[in-house]
C-alpha cells in the first residue's frame, strides 16, 4: 500500500507522503479486504501538515489491483 499511494500519478509526492503504520486484512476467495491505518505528511509554504486516518482496499491476491473501498 505503501507502493500504491506513494507513487500515484495526481500526487506530488515531492510534497506529500504517506506512512502505513497499521494494516488489518481478511482473506478471501479472490482478493485481501484491508484496513489501513495511514499517516500523511504535506509540505505546504512554511508549514507541515500531518494526519493520520484509516482507509480500506480490496487487493487482488497478485497485488496489481488495489481498489479504494472508503
Amino acid at each position: 500500500m505503501d507502493l500504491y499511494l506513494n507513487h500515484q500519478p495526481k500526487i506530488d509526492t515531492s510534497r506529500v507522503k504517506f506512512r502505513v503504520m497499521e494494516v488489518v486484512y481478511f482473506e478471501d476467495k479472490t482478493n485481501y479486504l484491508c484496513n489501513f491505518k495511514v499517516n500523511m505528511k504535506e509540505k505546504r509554504i512554511n508549514q507541515l501538515f500531518d494526519t493520520t486516518g484509516n482507509m480500506s482496499a480490496r487487493i487482488t491476491k497478485d497485488f496489481k489491483i488495489v481498489s479504494r473501498t472508503d
